[in-house]
């Protein structure tokens, strides 16, 4: 398992300071349909993810209806030039993959999932901060290929301690905190 760094944790407190990080309101997410859970499959890491999404819909739908999609790096996977993808072109298959699973199942929100650190994203040299941006810029990719669509980004951490906290990732606080 790869762990944080001291200067990955200083980010991640900035990061909660800023409101980039926050405290997730399952509420203010509508799975009322299900949710189409694209995260990192890493066995370590998964079922706490997993479980987290669950609790998440508990009160939104009858029965739990999620579709995960996972790739080893999970969302920085679906941006062109990423890193983490070995071939060009990489990333389009992957979001094929959610526009045909938003074809299939008829849901419309999507859950993009990275966790720090993330195993992948180190092998291929990726730090917190740039797996951040990755991961903003997957928000992005989808969006631009699902009109219509409901995309929120999550974080999932796991601090030196041991200590695994999941948080809702604010795009403008993000864009507002990247540009200072």
């Amino acid at each position: 398992m790869h762990a944080l760094s001291e200067n990955d944790v200083a980010i991640v407190r900035s990061l909660r300071d800023a409101g980039v990080l926050q405290d997730v309101e399952s509420h203010r997410l509508d799975q009322s349909n299900g949710v189409i859970l694209v995260t990192c499959p890493d066995g370590d890491h998964f079922v706490d993810i997993f479980s987290h999404q669950l609790r998440m819909q508990e009160g939104q739908c009858s029965d739990p209806r999620i579709h995960p999609l996972g790739w080893h790096g999970g969302a920085i996977r679906l941006v062109a030039g990423s890193p983490a993808n070995k071939h060009p072109g990489e990333h389009q298959i992957f979001l094929e993959e959610i526009r045909d699973a938003r074809g299939l199942k008829g849901i419309n929100t999507v859950a993009l999932y990275s966790h720090a650190q993330c195993g992948k994203a180190s092998a291929c040299g990726v730090d917190f901060l740039q797996l951040m941006m990755l991961h903003m810029q997957a928000k992005a990719a989808v969006k631009a290929m699902n009109s219509g669509i409901s995309v929120a980004c999550f974080l999932h951490v796991t601090y030196p301690t041991g200590t695994r906290r999941t948080y809702f990732v604010s795009r403008p606080d993000w864009d507002r905190w990247f540009s200072t």
